[in-house]
């Protein structure tokens, strides 16, 4: 009896001890039944948001979140369901294009379960865009995008002129900004002009085969038996009128034919304007100011006078034809405006409508336009044929050509803008607590012809 009521006891004992041992472990993982790792930050149920954080691989869960944000849009482009992208602190190196209803919020600590911290603590450092220097672009979405906490930096102009924007709206209904750093790229400054191409120099000795300027006028014929000398033909204008050089008086002393006008110089190019403009050819439109205008062409030298041609010398001797008139000399080529300066633009919004709230926009200064081109010299007139002359009886010496016109000087480019937001039509821009940070408008190109303007420094512009 003894020995059976020893087993029971060390029986209850047993079943003490691993009951207290099941009280230990429900208190250590608590009784709620729910998991621990579960991150109870997200506002909206996880099933809906994608989580992004800078070097990772994985598939957008908030254990194994995707590397970039780009992926995480292209995704919930395809997933309907998918209504947030939650962006971890670190820095992006890359241009995004958001193409579908998405709230795109930064400022996650992935350390510390997801929650918010530091607005300016996730960074997107742009690139390209097709071509163009734009860091987000929102593109054809009909509802709504919210783009929250975010450092969002426009890349650096790579070529001249070029125009850098961090946030492109285009044709989108309804774009909301919400407490991010936007700030420009520096801009590109304009081109130089090409200067004007100098005109060759008019044939002489009558040569009409390879003039490059205005012929000049034949020589007359000179007298015989049959007919009688005749006058010089006048030379030609580069507008194909016979309003060169006057030919030459025939006779017993015939004249020389006329020297040709010299041509005008060519219209000087204007300076570039700040007058915004935007070109909607390609798949992303491209702001830009006002370039300077290119000079004139110098005017062609008219060609000269033919000689008159001389009268019979006796019975039995004709006389001597005048000598062709001298081509005129060649225009010079106008210099080429200089190109505007590109502008450092924020936000830019195209066809959409946009709501600005707490939201700091920062740009660089406008860059400066080129200098304008200066026109080229013309060719000088080709000088005239001698007079034939037979037995001594010579017609008239040809006249000599037109010198050119010298080509206008191109006109210095306009300084790009400094401007925090550009809008197409000021009906699509809200603002609630933006504020800016301008700098200075560039400077405006210069040469030898008309300056263009100095660009200016805004909040808002608006194109039209």
């Amino acid at each position: 009896m003894w020995a059976l009521w020893r087993t029971a006891q060390i029986r209850s004992c047993l079943l003490a001890r691993a009951a207290l041992v099941v009280l230990v472990m429900l208190a250590a993982c608590g009784d709620s039944g729910t998991d621990s790792n579960e991150p109870p930050f997200v506002p909206e149920d996880a099933s809906e948001a994608l989580f992004v954080q800078a070097g990772a691989s994985g598939d957008g869960d908030w254990r194994t979140p995707l590397g970039s944000v780009q992926a995480a849009l292209d995704q919930a482009e395809l997933d309907s369901t998918i209504k947030l992208v939650y962006v971890a602190v670190g820095e992006y190196h890359e241009s995004v294009v958001v193409s579908s209803a998405i709230k795109l919020i930064g400022g996650r600590d992935p350390q510390n379960e997801w929650l918010p911290t530091d607005v300016d603590s996730t960074v997107i450092r742009g690139r390209r865009i097709e071509g163009q220097p734009v860091t987000v672009m929102v593109r054809g979405v009909p509802d709504l995008v919210v783009l929250q906490n975010l450092s969002i930096y426009a890349p650096d102009a790579k070529g001249p002129g070029e125009s850098p924007v961090a946030v492109f709206c285009l044709g989108s209904a309804q774009v909301e900004l919400k407490s991010n750093h936007i700030v420009g790229g520096v801009p590109g400054d304009g081109g130089d002009g090409a200067p004007g191409t100098a005109g060759e120099d008019g044939f002489g000795l009558g040569d009409t085969q390879g003039y490059l300027g205005a012929p000049g006028g034949a020589g007359g014929a000179g007298g015989t038996a049959a007919q009688e000398p005749e006058w010089g033909a006048s030379g030609l204008c580069s507008d194909g009128s016979a309003t060169g050089g006057n030919g030459g008086a025939p006779g017993e002393d015939p004249l020389a034919g006329q020297p040709g006008p010299g041509g005008d110089d060519g219209a000087a190019g204007i300076g570039g304007r700040t007058e915004l403009s935007i070109d909607s050819s390609g798949t992303v439109p491209r702001i830009h100011v006002l370039a300077g205008g290119d000079g004139g062409d110098g005017a062609d030298g008219c060609g000269g006078g033919g000689g008159g041609g001389h009268a019979m010398c006796s019975p039995d001797v004709p006389g001597g034809a005048g000598g062709h008139g001298g081509s005129g000399g060649q225009g010079g080529a106008g210099g080429g405006g200089g190109q505007a300066g590109g502008c450092s633009i924020g936000v830019m919004v195209y066809r959409s409508l946009v709501r600005l709230q707490d939201c700091l926009i920062e740009v660089q200064p406008g860059g400066d336009g080129g200098d304008g081109a200066t026109g080229a010299i013309g060719g000088l007139g080709g000088d005239g044929f001698v007079g034939e002359s037979i037995a001594g009886c010579s017609g008239g010496n040809g006249g000599r050509g037109g010198d050119r016109g010298q080509g206008g000087h191109g006109g210095g480019g306009a300084g790009g803008w400094s401007v925090g937001v550009v809008v197409y039509d000021a009906n699509e821009l809200e603002q609630d607590n933006a504020v800016y940070r301008l700098s200075l408008g560039g400077q405006p190109g210069r040469g030898p012809g008309a300056g263009g303007e100095t660009g200016f420094s805004q909040r808002t512009a608006v194109i039209r």
